[in-house]
């Protein structure tokens, strides 16, 4: 059997704010790769006209909103009004057919990765 040692209040803060920002830090790490994740698996799903849309993924993040992390993940990041957006036409648009790709391509890559992305940040955050 280990040995107990007893630390001070001080000492046992400071070694759980290290391990807090080790803890953060991996959480940020998974979430980025969570995201190429999810867009590796969009991106063959992404309609082809001129296959600049394609071209234009983005994963930003981790992004942080109070005390909660969160990662963006898209097509076709602009300046412009979201409703403006070539991406959002094409992603929301059920009536176009496409002789590659689909409607709902971020979605459904999303759809397709939710059985085992928190596996994945989980096996990152090791």
């Amino acid at each position: 059997m280990k040995p107990t040692i007893l630390i001070g209040e001080k000492e046992l803060l400071a070694h759980l704010q290290i391990e807090a920002k080790k803890i953060t830090e991996k959480s940020a790490a998974a979430l980025a790769k969570a995201g190429g994740e999810i867009i590796r698996v969009a991106t063959p799903k992404v309609p082809v006209d001129t296959g600049e849309l394609r071209s234009r993924s983005f994963n930003e993040g981790p992004l942080l909103s109070g005390e909660t992390y969160f990662q963006v993940v898209g097509y076709e990041k602009h300046d412009r009004q979201f409703l403006d957006q070539y991406a959002v036409k094409v992603h929301e648009d059920l009536t176009a057919r496409h002789k590659v790709g689909q409607a709902k391509y971020l979605e459904a890559g999303l759809q397709e990765t939710a059985g085992y992305l928190g596996k994945y940040i989980q096996k990152e955050m090791k």
